[in-house]
């Protein structure tokens, strides 16, 4: 799951159902949530709650702080987490995002960096419309996206 900001709506209630599966027993996928905030003290919005079902095991939270020198974009933190993500592409994850348009340009350009490392990693030499074919598939199937202005 990627957000920033409000984007983190949905998100919200995805982990509180996995909490309540977790509390019934259920073995769950791991769950991945990049969040973009300006700051942890400012907009870190349900931070206690996330911390609190991140001490639980119920999801992994990587926030990116754009406010703070060294500023991180949560593009910038999918790209250091690309193995795990390649991983978890590989189990059959199915990938979500909410936020704004400029958002959903950001991480597709980080995906097509992964894609076109991990084939490279592998000897393989990979053009744009293999990419595309691929980005096509994971539209349909495993990659949902509901953007705002």
């Amino acid at each position: 799951m990627v957000c920033v900001g409000s984007g983190i709506a949905p998100f919200r209630a995805f982990v509180q159902e996995r909490a309540c599966r977790a509390l019934q027993g259920q073995n769950l996928a791991p769950a991945l949530l990049f969040f973009g905030c300006k700051s942890p003290t400012d907009d870190r919005i349900y931070g206690s709650e996330l911390d609190q079902w991140e001490e639980a095991g119920v999801i992994t939270v990587r926030y990116a702080y754009s406010g703070l020198p060294g500023s991180e974009h949560v593009q910038d933190k999918l790209w250091d987490e690309r193995e795990t993500l390649v991983g978890m592409y590989r189990n059959q994850a199915r990938f979500y995002l909410c936020g704004p348009v400029a958002l959903r340009s950001s991480v597709l350009a980080v995906a097509r960096r992964i894609y076109m490392a991990t084939a490279e990693a592998k000897g393989e030499d990979k053009g744009d419309d293999e990419y595309q074919n691929w980005l096509a598939k994971m539209n349909r199937a495993r990659f949902a996206v509901d953007t705002f202005a």
